[in-house]
């Protein structure tokens, strides 16, 4: 799942990358609102599909030359592809990338609002497997399991 957070833990609605070749968007059940599903074969983040995200995000938010937006990354490589630098230098958002191996810098976000994220998604997946036995977890049953506690966690601005 990609994120787009504020300072103020608002979540703009974002995406799941799923790892698969097409994703069947009439079997996804009880997606979190706004959230857009996206598959790559090899289930890691691509410029493109980052560049699909970003324009997802962009169609939710105010941003242009007069108002710009800091959009602050990790250092992952899609982040930073010359479509995206090329696409967010023309509407105003200015990038900025963490350096390597910093993640003291970001502590209160993957803590206090991913961990926490983490552990709901947990105890969600665990409660599903217990009323199927002997079944797994498709990844059309992760978007329903994972509304609950993105709900919970993030308070989604649209």
């Amino acid at each position: 799942m990609l994120a787009f957070v504020n300072a103020a833990c608002l979540a703009i609605p974002s995406t799941f990358i799923y790892l698969v070749k097409n994703v069947n968007l009439k079997k996804m059940v009880n997606l979190p609102d706004g959230l857009i599903p996206l598959a790559t074969p090899s289930g890691w983040m691509t410029a493109d599909l980052f560049l699909i995200s970003l324009k997802h995000f962009v169609s939710l938010i105010t941003v242009s030359q007069e108002k710009p937006i800091l959009l602050i990354l990790d250092d992952h490589i899609s982040h930073i592809s010359w479509p995206v630098v090329e696409y967010c230098k023309e509407l105003g958002i200015i990038l900025f990338t963490l350096p390597l191996h910093t993640p003291h810098i970001t502590p209160p976000l993957g803590r206090g609002l991913f961990g926490h994220l983490k552990g709901e998604l947990k105890h969600a997946h665990s409660g599903w497997m217990t009323l199927h036995p002997g079944k797994r977890i498709s990844i059309y049953d992760v978007t329903g399991l994972t509304k609950n506690p993105y709900d919970r966690r993030f308070t989604v601005a649209v």
